[in-house]
C-alpha cells in the first residue's frame, strides 16, 4: 500500500486501481487554477466515500504550488493570502473566540519541524486579553504550544493537547503537521487543509491517538505540508513510469519490501531547512491575517 496523507493523492490513488477516472460514490472534487497554484477540494461526503479512499468525511483543500521552490518574495504573499482566505472557509467564526494553534512535530529534526517554525512566528495574545487589554487593540485571541514528540516527553502528544483544550477550552483548533507524500513532486511544494483533525504518524506508518473534535470537544482544522515520501514509492512509480516488460513482477517485489519495516527509507530534499523554512512562514503568516484580520505588510510590526 502507497502511504500518503494527502486526499488528493488518496482519490488519485483509487482511479488507479479501479483503472477509469469515473466520479466516486461518495466522494465530490473539483480543481481551478489560481495565479498559478492549483486549488483542489475534494468533499468525502459519506462513509462509502470514506471507505472508498480510506479518508475521514469532511472537506480537504489541497494547494499545489509547482514553482514554489522557486518562490519569490510577491508570490509569498499570494499563497499566504490565499491559505488564508481558504482557511476562513473551514474554521468556524473566530470573532471573540479563542482559538488554540499545535505545532506538531521534533524541531531537531527539519523535515519534522514544520510545526513547531510556524508556531515560532505566531502572534500570540490570549493572554494580553487579561494581562494588558488595552495592547490588544483589534486582534483576536491566539494561543499556540509545540508539544513535542512522544520518544522526547513520553507523553502522547494527543494527550497534552487535550489537557490545555480542557483547561483553556478554546473555540477551535488550529494542528499543523508535516505529511508525506506518494509523489516527489508534491514534497514541499503542496498544502492541504481539512476540517477532519489528524491522525499523527499515520502516512509514514505510525498509527497514534487522533486529535480530533471528537476527543478534544472543539472544532479541529489541521495544516500539513508533505516533507518527506518514502523510498519504495519512489523506486515503485520510477518503475511504473519506465514501462520495463517485467514490471508486474518488479511492482509486485516492491509491494512486498513494503511491508518490511526493515526496508523502509523516508526521503527528503537536501534543501529541506529552506523548504521547510518558507513553508512554516507561509502557514504562520496566513494564520495570523486569519485570526487577527490583519494585512499581511503588518505582520512583522507585531513580531518585531
Amino acid at each position: 500500500m502507497l502511504r500518503t496523507d494527502l486526499a488528493l493523492e488518496a482519490k488519485e490513488m483509487y482511479h488507479e486501481k479501479v483503472g477509469d477516472t469515473t466520479e466516486i460514490e461518495g466522494v465530490v472534487a473539483d480543481s481551478k487554477e489560481i495565479d498559478g497554484v492549483i486549488v483542489t477540494h475534494v468533499e468525502i461526503l459519506n462513509e462509502k466515500g470514506s471507505n472508498n479512499i480510506g479518508k475521514p468525511v469532511g472537506n480537504y483543500y489541497t494547494l499545489e504550488i509547482p514553482e514554489f521552490k522557486e518562490i519569490g518574495y510577491a508570490y509569498y504573499h499570494l499563497v499566504s493570502e490565499l491559505l488564508s482566505e481558504y482557511l476562513k472557509k473551514i474554521l468556524p467564526c473566530m470573532q471573540g473566540k479563542t482559538a488554540l494553534v499545535v505545532g506538531l512535530g521534533n524541531r531537531h529534526i527539519t523535515s519534522d519541524a514544520l510545526g513547531p517554525f510556524a508556531v515560532d512566528k505566531l502572534i500570540v495574545t490570549r493572554h494580553l486579553f487579561e494581562l494588558a487589554p488595552k495592547s490588544v487593540g483589534a486582534l483576536g485571541s491566539l494561543c499556540a504550544v509545540s508539544p513535542g514528540v512522544l520518544g522526547g516527553t513520553g507523553i502522547e502528544t494527543a494527550e497534552i493537547i487535550k489537557g490545555v483544550c480542557d483547561k483553556i477550552k478554546p473555540d477551535a483548533v488550529i494542528v499543523i503537521d508535516a505529511l508525506a507524500s506518494r509523489k516527489t513532486e508534491r514534497v514541499a511544494t503542496t498544502i492541504q487543509m481539512s476540517d477532519t483533525g489528524i491522525n499523527p504518524g499515520s502516512g509514514i506508518g505510525n498509527h497514534r491517538k487522533e486529535i480530533t473534535k471528537r476527543y478534544l470537544g472543539a472544532p479541529v482544522v489541521s495544516i500539513g505540508v508533505p516533507m518527506v515520501v518514502d523510498s519504495l514509492t519512489i523506486a515503485y512509480d520510477a518503475i511504473d513510469e519506465i514501462g520495463m516488460i517485467e514490471k508486474t513482477e518488479i511492482l509486485n517485489k516492491i509491494g512486498k519490501k513494503k511491508q518490511d519495516e526493515n526496508a523502509l527509507f523516508i526521503v527528503t530534499p537536501k534543501d529541506i531547512d529552506k523548504l521547510t523554512t518558507q513553508m512554516a512562514n507561509i502557514i504562520s503568516s496566513a494564520i495570523n491575517i486569519t485570526l487577527h484580520n490583519i494585512k499581511i505588510e503588518e505582520i512583522d510590526s507585531y513580531l518585531g
